[in-house]
């Protein structure tokens, strides 16, 4: 990965990304990325466009996708970004998701830094596993989180990875009245120094007037995640089967 390097061009729009499939109507199928690294080159002065827009790297709709030792950094966005096609995210409401989902993508050995917005993000797609994978130090500690789970997901999970230097370390969360990520497995997780470890919410959603409030939220996660506590010198190890 340090050897070969794409970087987004300096005349790009900010909707560009550095490397993404080409046909986002449609997806693809048998993807494969390995062995490069991925600059963004957000300092020719842009900013980040909405939707899926703006990454380094992004799977449209990508059937069987393998992401292996690649470095996403700079990026106007996200470094890794997995979702659905097309190029704009899905506020159907609760229960439904996207048309066209990523499916059985798995990021392996891969990190970023330097990122706006998330340095590992999934919308929209299932059977996900993101593993041995590396988020730190992003543009801002502002909602920089290292790896969010975001709207529609499912099935994902995430394995033995590290974030330092983040907003959160991980989030797992929806926007508006968009399905939120479930069936979420965080396994061996190291977050260190980042503001908040982990992080569940719908955002904007379910107003303590409206009757969908009343209704009991049900989370099963199976979490192993240790916190690295430098100023104490310290560490602890929490190993929690969660029913809320």
């Amino acid at each position: 990965m340090e050897l070969t390097t794409i970087q987004t061009p300096d005349h790009a729009p900010s909707y560009e990304w550095t490397v993404s499939v080409k046909d986002k109507d449609n997806g693809a199928e048998y993807i494969a990325v390995r062995h490069l690294s991925l600059d963004g080159n957000r300092r020719r002065g842009v900013e980040p466009a909405g939707g899926s827009r703006s990454s380094c790297l992004t799977f449209h709709g990508v059937k069987y996708g393998w992401v292996n030792n690649v470095f996403a950094y700079n990026s106007t966005l996200h470094g890794f970004d997995v979702t659905s096609t097309g190029l704009d995210y899905h506020y159907g409401g609760d229960g439904t998701v996207d048309s066209g989902p990523s499916q059985y993508v798995w990021i392996d050995g891969c990190k970023a830094t330097d990122w706006i917005d998330d340095g590992f993000t999934t919308h929209h797609s299932e059977y996900i596993t993101i593993s041995n994978c590396y988020a730190y130090e992003p543009n801002s500690r502002g909602n920089a989180n290292g790896i969010e789970i975001d709207d529609g997901s499912r099935h994902v999970l995430l394995s033995n990875n590290y974030s330092m230097g983040c907003y959160r370390g991980i989030e797992i969360k929806a926007h508006a009245n968009s399905s939120a990520a479930n069936n979420v497995h965080i396994l061996g997780h190291i977050s260190r120094e980042d503001t908040r470890s982990y992080n569940f919410r719908h955002i904007g959603h379910h107003t303590g007037d409206d009757p969908d409030s009343k209704r009991p939220i049900i989370l099963r996660l199976l979490i192993s995640y240790r916190c690295i506590q430098t100023k104490k010198g310290g560490s602890r190890t929490i190993q929690i089967p969660v029913l809320l």
